[in-house]
């Protein structure tokens, strides 16, 4: 691919993302704090998510990068809810994830992460998935394009939940794994 094309690629990129009204937010780091329980990636094919919804507490975020630039990376923060709504704290840019907008968002129209259910091909609530970044949650308009960052849930004990996570903005995507620790805080 020639340096004119990536150039004219990436251009593009930067103007759809400014055009939807998303700011990508890439949040200050956190200080990985004690022995947290070893993240592992979850077994997507067996999906086990009997989780009581909304499942309301505070985590240990620990997010682990398989692909992108950051590969190899991880990062550990902390998530919390209150229902469906909630806010949380990691360093997206150390896995090469981004968000629309703040993470830490603790609006309930527009917050840092929301917990939602995507629906299946039989009519039945799917899998819930979180969506990251208070732009992309806002409750007045549905972005279709800009950044995302979703984490779907594969596996759910008392303890947690686990399972994979895709983020990017125009060309550039990541993924990998996460676990959610619940702790006492």
């Amino acid at each position: 691919m020639s340096v004119l094309r990536i150039v004219g690629a990436l251009t593009l990129a930067l103007i759809t993302v400014s055009a939807c009204g998303a700011t990508v937010r890439r949040d200050p780091a956190v200080a990985n704090e004690g022995t947290a329980a070893p993240c592992t990636a979850a077994d997507s094919t067996t999906r086990n998510t009997a989780m009581a919804d909304p499942f309301i507490g505070n985590y240990r975020l620990t997010m682990l990068a398989t692909s992108g630039t950051r590969t190899g990376s991880s990062a550990t923060g902390t998530l919390a809810f209150d229902g469906h709504a909630g806010h949380a704290s990691i360093a997206l840019a150390s896995v090469g994830a981004v968000a629309a907008g703040d993470i830490g968002s603790r609006d309930p129209d527009r917050p840092g992460v929301l917990l939602i259910r995507s629906p299946n091909d039989s009519g039945a609530a799917g899998a819930p998935m979180l969506r990251f970044g208070a732009d992309a949650n806002r409750s007045d308009i549905r972005a279709f394009d800009g950044a995302y960052l979703i984490m779907l849930v594969d596996a759910v004990t008392e303890a947690g939940f686990s399972g994979r996570w895709r983020s990017g903005v125009g060309t550039a995507v990541s993924g990998g794994y996460y676990c959610a620790h619940r702790t006492q805080e």
